[in-house]
């Protein structure tokens, strides 16, 4: 029963890795979203998402996926659940390169290897003391980086647009999500 949290966050992975493909699947049933097009007419965004089943299905195992880790987040060590729970990118990659095609190039592979590592390491540090205590100035300090970082690359992409360099456009279009996605464990283990 003490290890009831590591199990929660294998199954957030899974379902978090399964909730990537399909949204994936279904994204690709639908017209290029951009950041411009988010930004000019939201709405028309949103509703094309939530008229596409699969993303929807896809989006709704992702919030399961979530409550599941914000519980294992609330009973766990928060080091050994966000390191568990990144095997979602793991089982995302490999769902997508099996089910859907997706080819990978070995600057991609070594991407994915670059921030699963990173990953790992990050979250080998943990944001608490060992009195339970937080300490805020580390958290504001890290938090405030990455996050004006990774919203400086979503505006930089929207100004720059996509045809100027596609393949710089793509990398920084990953690279803004997977910080979010990195940063977003902190505030949930911040939470519980």
């Amino acid at each position: 029963m003490d290890y009831i949290f590591l199990y929660l966050s294998i199954l957030s992975a899974i379902l978090g890795g399964i909730a990537v493909a399909m949204e994936r699947k279904g994204l690709s049933q639908l017209p290029e979203i951009t950041p411009g097009k988010i930004a000019k007419n939201p709405l028309k965004v949103v509703l094309t998402l939530v008229l596409c089943k699969l993303w929807i299905a896809g989006w709704i195992i992702a919030q399961i996926g979530w409550a599941l880790s914000v519980q294992a987040f609330h009973i766990g060590d928060f080091n050994v659940v966000k390191t568990v729970s990144s095997l979602s990118i793991v089982v995302a990659t490999v769902l997508c390169v099996r089910l859907l095609g997706e080819k990978l190039n070995f600057v991609e592979k070594s991407g994915i290897v670059i921030v699963t590592v990173g990953t790992i390491f990050v979250s080998m540090e943990s944001q608490i003391t060992k009195q339970g205590f937080v300490d805020y100035n580390a958290f504001i300090i890290f938090n405030g980086v990455a996050l004006f970082l990774a919203f400086s690359l979503l505006m930089a992409n929207n100004i720059r647009g996509r045809k100027s360099n596609a393949s710089g456009w793509e990398v920084t279009s990953a690279t803004a999500p997977v910080i979010f996605y990195s940063v977003s464990p902190l505030y949930q283990n911040l939470a519980s």
